[in-house]
């Protein structure tokens, strides 16, 4: 979502946010991702997204899941390069620390 909204990109930013959130549902069902999808009624961007990758919202998982293992700046630009989206370094590191304030605030919440 942070990603998306960085691109200016409101509508996809919305997309993303629940891609992002059904990602590793299928570790938390302990179901294929295929057989998740074939039981619920998503978007088709979504769905190509979340089992290939495709897609811009598939771009943006793959560069949320890259920066995820990866703090390091040349494996930042090559992400970047790679998916060749409106990001750069400062962005995902801006957005990487967005997305870990919103993790603690909600954990944090959760406690209270």
């Amino acid at each position: 979502e942070l990603l998306a909204q960085k691109c200016d990109n409101p509508v996809v930013a919305n997309k993303a946010f629940l891609t992002g959130s059904l990602s590793l549902i299928d570790a938390y069902l302990g179901i294929s991702m295929e057989s998740f999808v074939e039981e619920v009624d998503l978007d088709d961007e979504i769905k190509n997204a979340l089992l290939f990758a495709e897609g811009n919202l598939g771009k943006l998982l793959a560069i949320a899941k890259e920066m995820g293992h990866s703090d390091d700046v040349a494996t930042m630009h090559l992400t970047i390069e790679k998916y060749a989206l409106c990001l750069d370094v400062e962005m995902l590191y801006d957005a990487c620390y967005q997305a870990n304030l919103f993790v603690e605030e909600s954990n944090q919440t959760k406690k209270d």
